[in-house]
């Protein structure tokens, strides 16, 4: 095909034939079936995930700096753009040179969340140690950034301390299809 000052138009071409290719495809393909077991289904559905991962980051104490490095599980449910569920961390902290544990429920809401709860960690001087906690999360995928606040109360060092970090977790339990009905079932797809 030629245009008004002589040259060819290519770009035509280059996009008519897979256009013409995808509607001949439409146009020719058979009827869906009746059985609702054949039917393909787009977009988000309901489901729990087990999610499993690293975290790290850097720490701000009382009177010790540093980073910390540690892992992360939880179990989420995933309804509409809201999430909710538990997790359970382990980390140890450079700076104020104590293991940590915590525990808690977890919120959230596309990519921003929320999680809190108890926290436990051993410390040379004190033993062992037992305080609340808050963490704010900013999630892109499978990589989220926090900020956590901990308050250990009966601490004689490091009473407050605050970290800065970056998580990496990926799902156990398939993010395909309706997923599992339950934590219980998250090895399982869920059937129809």
């Amino acid at each position: 095909m030629k245009t008004m000052n002589g040259r060819r138009n290519h770009h035509l071409s280059a996009f008519g034939a897979p256009i013409a290719v995808a509607l001949s495809m439409c146009l020719s393909a058979s009827p869906a079936s009746a059985d609702e077991n054949d039917a393909i289904t787009v977009g988000y559905q309901p489901a729990w995930y087990a999610l499993a991962g690293a975290t790290g980051g850097a720490s701000f104490g009382s009177t010790d700096n540093g980073g910390y490095a540690g892992a992360e599980v939880s179990v989420v449910r995933l309804l509409g753009g809201w999430w909710h569920g538990l997790y359970i961390d382990a980390l140890y902290d450079f700076g104020t040179r104590t293991p940590h544990v915590s525990l808690g429920p977890e919120f959230g809401w596309w990519v921003f969340g929320v999680d809190g709860g108890a926290g436990v960690r051993t410390a040379e001087d004190d033993g062992l140690e037992i305080g609340p906690q808050v963490r704010g999360l900013f999630t892109f995928g499978l990589l989220s950034f926090y900020y956590r606040h901990a308050f250990w109360p009966h601490a004689s060092t490091n009473r407050t301390v605050r970290q800065a970090g970056l998580m990496l977790k990926v799902p156990l339990g398939s993010p395909w299809g309706t997923g599992p009905t339950s934590p219980w079932d998250l090895g399982r797809r869920s059937e129809r």
